[in-house]
């Protein structure tokens, strides 16, 4: 389980208890926690957690962002797990629900990636606001016309992915992640549906209400990032790169 952690110390401290409700007992399990330069007690939270439960807690000392923190805990995870091995992704904001991480799971047994998604039939979102679904309905619709890959909420960071597949896709591409921001979801989407893997969507509710405090991510700049993000996809089929 990696969790990129940036001033959430109100948020973790439902949601990794919560986490363990879920899987102590399904299967064994660690939470990688990343500490991206938090400033609220986050740092002090984790570390009282990886006392009580399979946490272990990785520090940037400042703020790096979302995808600098994803790289820090896939890098850690896939360097100590097993090929057969599943790595979550999940937000700390508590807006991804632990409860849907048994159906990740079973979902796993005949898929390499697996997305919780609010788009397929019986996901949906609750307290988004209106501007943020729409702008991400688009920003979806374009991803699945422009890339090709076949599922309707490719911005999700709630995710599983097979250890072995992570593999192969560092062993193809020299980096894992390039992006500097929260487009990084897509980016290892694509790098990763490249490499031809088992992929599907499962169902789940993205719960705004769930959270406390504000959204960290800029409207504004995380969509101009996922276009340009896009327009390279488009040059890279003129050249012939992507089929």
């Amino acid at each position: 389980m990696i969790l990129p952690c940036y001033n959430e110390k109100g948020n973790l401290e439902q949601l990794v208890p919560s986490i363990d409700k879920v899987l102590d007992g399904l299967m064994p399990y660690q939470i990688i926690a990343i500490n991206d330069g938090s400033s609220d007690g986050t740092e002090k939270i984790l570390l009282k957690f990886s006392q009580q439960y399979p946490l272990k807690l990785l520090e940037h000392k400042t703020n790096k962002g979302l995808a600098c923190a994803l790289e820090t805990g896939l890098n850690e995870a896939v360097q100590s797990a097993s090929d057969d091995d599943l790595i979550i992704t999940m937000d700390a904001d508590n807006t991804h629900n632990p409860r849907y991480i048994p159906s990740l799971i079973e979902a796993s047994r005949k898929a390499d990636i697996v997305i919780s998604s609010r788009y397929v039939k019986g996901g949906k979102q609750s307290g988004v606001p209106l501007l943020r679904i729409i702008l991400s309905r688009i920003i979806n619709k374009l991803i699945k016309m422009v890339s090709g890959i076949p599922v309707d909420d490719a911005t999700s960071g709630f995710r599983c992915y097979r250890v072995s597949l992570l593999r192969k896709t560092r062993k193809t591409f020299d980096n894992l992640i390039r992006s500097k921001g929260f487009e990084v979801s897509f980016e290892i989407l694509l790098k990763t549906y490249l490499c031809n893997p088992r992929i599907t969507e499962v169902p789940n509710t993205l719960d705004y209400y769930r959270k406390i405090g504000r959204s960290k991510v800029n409207l504004v700049t995380t969509v101009c990032r996922y276009i340009l993000f896009l327009s390279k996809i488009l040059v890279w089929r003129a050249l012939g790169m992507l089929k």
